[in-house]
């Protein structure tokens, strides 16, 4: 009965034995089960660490990419600040470019494609060949034309123009004239030349002198001479040429001349002195019969 009963106890401690040991298999196995799960995880926290360094990396180079980027950025603003006033700038001068270009197609369209200095230039000529025409109008009795243009390189080209008995005009060329037709001209230029310099240029004298003005002239041109003269310093002329010296100023008209008696042109003038040379010397003699000795 003793040894029965002490295998039972023997029994019963083995079976306890079994179960703390299978009890404590099963600790190890769920323990062995829960490494490996920490494992595992620890394995994921791990990669996610790795990832998560990675991330930052790639972060840090995105910063890094974006800060370069937002510099870039604002380079390429002011770029395009700088830019926009260029175009600013551009358009302005652009505007003031159309307006100057505007502003010379109206001074081409005033004043010739020559310019300003062309169109004075042409103005004075103008005005010279009316002064002009006006004087050879009183020598010629109208039947001579003179005509003044702007040719090339600003000279000015003069074409003449003979009245026939029919009333029409006739170009001839200056070379073709005779001398009578050319002193008329020459004459009426010289004192439209001085007209529009008195005028214009105020260049004004009391005093007119011409040198050997009724060269080639016959005695109807002389008298036309004096007669023109003696209207430029009347004071109730009531003609065409303008009294005082056609607005010179002119108060006094000595005439030189040689080789003309002057019983051939008294009734041209007013008065005529005489230079004589007598015995070595030259004397003057006044109209009023006077001798004046140098």
């Amino acid at each position: 009965e003793l040894i029965r009963h002490k295998e039972k106890s023997h029994r019963d401690k083995t079976d306890g034995i079994r179960t703390k040991l299978k009890q404590a298999q099963d600790v190890q196995s769920k323990l062995s089960l829960d490494l490996a799960a920490y494992s595992k995880k620890a394995k994921q926290i791990a990669e996610v660490d790795l990832i998560i360094s990675k991330l930052r990396s790639d972060v840090e180079r995105v910063e890094d990419v974006f800060n370069s980027s937002m510099e870039m950025y604002q380079n390429q603003c002011m770029e395009v600040e700088r830019i926009d006033d260029n175009i600013s700038a551009l358009k302005h001068d652009k505007d003031a470019l159309t307006n100057e270009v505007k502003f010379t197609a109206l001074i081409v369209d005033v004043f010739g494609t020559k310019g300003v200095q062309a169109f004075v230039l042409q103005n004075v000529i103008q005005a010279l060949q009316y002064r002009t025409q006006t004087y050879l109008n009183e020598l010629s009795d109208g039947s001579l034309q003179l005509r003044l243009e702007l040719g090339t390189n600003d000279s000015i080209v003069k074409k003449s123009a003979v009245r026939d008995p029919d009333g029409t005009w006739r170009n001839r060329p200056l070379s073709s004239l005779s001398g009578g037709q050319w002193r008329r001209i020459s004459l009426s230029l010289s004192l439209g030349f001085s007209h529009l310099a008195s005028t214009r240029g105020r260049f004004r004298s009391s005093l007119l002198v011409l040198d050997e003005p009724l060269t080639h002239l016959d005695s109807a041109g002389r008298a036309s001479v004096g007669k023109l003269l003696r209207k430029m310093i009347s004071s109730n002329s009531g003609l065409d040429v303008p009294r005082d010296g056609g607005g010179i100023g002119l108060s006094t008209i000595l005439v030189i001349l040689q080789d003309i008696a002057a019983e051939e042109i008294e009734e041209c003038f007013d008065c005529i002195d005489e230079v004589v040379k007598l015995n070595g010397e030259s004397v003057v003699v006044v109209d009023e019969g006077d001798i004046l000795t140098p």
